[in-house]
This record gives C-alpha cells, structure tokens and sequence, in this order.
C-alpha cells in the first residue's frame, strides 16, 4: 500500500477531514534512527500528525510539531510540508517499553510535558501555539491543541502496530467540525469511528486513506480534495551543514579543528553525517569573514 494523505469535506463544507496511511514512510524512518517499537511508536504518530497538518498549508510554507515530555523518550520532533515531505526525530530511539492491557505505552515513553506546534507561513515570525499534554498519546493532545489554540473541535486518531522486527501498519485521521456542523452530525461519526474501531488495524486489514474517509463520512456525501504521496525526505547537504557549523562560531571551530583535526557534523534527521578537512573548515571561516 502506497504512503498516501486524503484531504476532504462533506456535509457542504460543515466538516473537514485528514486521513493518512504511512507504513512505509515509518517504518523508513524506524530504520533510520534504529528505534525500538515504543519509540517508533510515538515517532510514527507525531510524523503522521505532522503530515496530515502540513497539507493544509500552500506553498513552501511547513508546520513543525515538537512534543517535549519527562518521560524515557525525551523529545520528538517532526517536520512536514504542503507536499507530503515529512521528517523527524526522537532523543532516545531504543526505549522499549511493554504493551499494557495490550497497547502500545506511548503515554507513559512520554511522560508530562508540552507540545508545541510551529507553523512557517512565509511571514516575518512564525506562528507558534503551545499546550499541556493531556496523556502523551500525542492525538489526544493534538485533540486539545486543536480546540484551545485553534478553537476547532476535533476528533484525532493515530495508530501505529510496531513489531522488533519492523512496522507492520501506521496511519491517522483528523476530523473537524466546523461552522454549520450539529450536535447529531458529530454523535453519528462518533458511532461510525467506534464502528471502524483502530486505525492502524484498518489499515493492516487492507483499508487505504480514501477508504477510510469514505467509511467515516459516508453518510454526509464526502468530496475528496486531494490525495497527496507522502514520504520521508531530508533535503540536507554539506552545504546546509556547513552554515550550521559556521554557526558554532570561529573559535569554537578552531578548536574542534585543533583537537580532532577535523569538524563532522551529523544531520538529525536522517543521521548523514559530513566530515569536513582543515582546507574546507578554512575556505568557510575565510568566505564568511568576507
């Protein structure tokens, strides 16, 4: 099954929906930071989060969703973009953490803590809206943050089933009720998502993006808007981290180069690591002086 976002609505515009279904794009990305199935857990699901919030956006503008918790996890961060790009990263990949009353203890791998969500729009500053988490589940945070700083009642699922040996289905929804949705129209869904039951089973069982917003929706005419590949993707380069080093700040290099005769630099996000010479380190700090 292909790494696919839905954008939807229906009920004439009275309710939006996001749909993602994401296996392969996790477990790229549990592959890449080595993680153990509850880091790839809380990984999948803030990348998934990510991804479904960033196709509301146009152009080169990204959201960048932060979850800064106590727990053994430490932080995630995940960043997505208006065409499907996500990419992430987890402090502490090999938490493993035993399944409760057979789920994933994503929770308790987070800890307390808060999210934050950081959305580029190109402007001069970007917008930035924090909460408390609620569990450290990360949907049922993403379900306060979307009422309390966006004032929109919302309905977020995210699942992932992670294996030791790999992720075996991962996915997510989100639905809005907007101006003109009713009390009735929202109980319904409710039904209908009990109905469904997890996401990250219905997606194992075959079930794609589409056909889980025509599941959901089905009794409100849904209109899908898009459907957008998604995949992981980091655009770094030498020349990207070469301006995170000059940033270090001369003497800071000097001495790097001094002790280890060289500078490497190793990308969050997808773990590339760049080693540059004393010859490069001093073409830098020269082109920057001028």
């Amino acid at each position: 099954m292909k790494d696919t976002i839905v954008r939807a609505i229906a009920a004439d515009g009275c309710i939006r929906m996001f749909a993602a279904s994401t296996t392969n794009l996790v477990e790229e990305a549990r592959k890449i930071h080595n993680c153990a199935p509850t880091a790839a857990a809380a990984l999948g699901r803030t990348l998934t989060a990510a991804l479904m919030m960033g196709v509301s956006l146009k152009g080169e503008e990204n959201v960048t969703l932060k979850i800064v918790g106590d727990g053994p996890i430490g932080n995630i961060t995940a960043v997505a973009d208006s065409q499907g790009n996500v990419k992430g990263y987890i402090s502490n990949p090999e938490v493993y953490l035993p399944a409760e009353d057979g789920k994933m203890p994503v929770g308790k791998a987070v800890g307390k803590g808060t999210l934050y969500v950081i959305k580029d729009l190109k402007m001069r500053e970007p917008y930035t809206g924090s909460i408390q988490l609620v569990s450290g589940e990360i949907a049922e945070d993403l379900t306060k943050y979307f009422l309390e700083s966006e004032q929109i009642p919302s309905a977020v699922s995210l699942g992932i089933l992670a294996k030791p040996e790999g992720v075996v289905s991962s996915g997510g929804y989100i639905i809005q009720m907007l101006p003109g949705s009713t009390d009735e129209m929202a109980e319904k869904i409710s039904n209908t998502l009990y109905k469904l039951g997890s996401v990250s089973r219905a997606i194992e069982d075959g079930k794609d993006a589409t056909e889980i917003v025509k599941y959901i929706l089905k009794d409100y005419e849904p209109e899908i808007l898009a459907e957008i590949s998604a995949r992981y993707n980091c655009e770094c380069s030498r020349g990207k981290l070469s301006q995170v080093l000059l940033g270090l700040g001369e003497n800071e290099l000097l001495d790097i180069l001094q002790k280890e005769g060289k500078v490497e630099a190793r990308c969050h996000f997808c773990n590339s690591t760049y080693t540059f010479d004393r010859e490069e380190i001093m073409k830098m700090l020269e082109d920057a002086r001028s």
